[in-house]
């Protein structure tokens, strides 16, 4: 089971990337995957939104939880680097 120190460590990678282009990969279930790219826009207790970027310059905000990228429903990665947040990188115990 997650412990808290993880779901901080995530909180605080992503801080550090506030106003930062990312894309995330979402798992929709049954092979369904989702890719949207978007600005972090803010970082709150249990989760942070990203500002995404959708067909014909319209945008809208989308909220996800630390404990999504910590079990990989979400994957989190700057597209500047390509720096991709690996889930080993987090301590687990």
């Amino acid at each position: 089971m997650a412990n808290k120190e993880s779901l901080m460590e995530i909180k605080k990678y992503i801080e550090k990337h506030i106003g930062e282009e990312v894309s995330l990969i979402t798992d929709r279930g049954k092979r369904k995957m989702q890719t949207r790219t978007g600005v972090v826009m803010s970082v709150f207790r249990n989760i942070f939104t990203v500002e995404i970027n959708e067909n014909f310059g319209n945008t809208r905000t989308a909220s996800f939880s630390y404990s999504d990228v910590l079990t990989q429903d979400v994957e989190f990665i700057i597209n500047e680097n390509q720096e991709n947040l690996l889930i080993e990188e987090v301590n687990v115990l």
